[in-house]
């Protein structure tokens, strides 16, 4: 069974790169904009296995604020924050990784790889 992957990302453009490179690597993606998209995918969709999501969303959107909401409702979500600045203290948000933008799609599949362990 195919892992699946919300995206929270708020340029369109990246986020359908990133939807469909992660199609291709085998992951079922699904995308959010902004913080009430993802609030309400995740409560719809089943078996999320991995919170995907750029750290400043939107401007005024917090992506560790929106994965704290996401671990209220499932504690053990995997995560991996993305982001285009320098976060020092992304350790201690409990994340498997952090991508710095632009990370090449080989990237993001080591680290993704590394997390489910296949």
């Amino acid at each position: 069974m195919r892992k699946k992957i919300l995206v929270l990302e708020d340029d369109s453009i990246f986020s359908f790169i990133l939807k469909k490179s992660l199609e291709k690597l085998g992951y079922s993606a699904i995308v959010a904009g902004n913080e009430a998209e993802a609030l309400d995918i995740f409560s719809q969709e089943k078996n999320i296995d991995l919170f995907l999501f750029d750290i400043v969303v939107n401007r005024n959107e917090n992506g560790f604020e929106i994965l704290k909401h996401l671990r209220e409702i499932s504690p053990r979500l995997k995560a991996v924050a993305s982001t285009g600045m320098i976060v020092d203290d992304w350790k201690k948000y409990k994340i498997q990784g952090l991508l710095i933008k632009p990370y090449a799609v080989q990237e993001l599949d080591l680290m993704l790889k590394n997390i489910f362990q296949c």
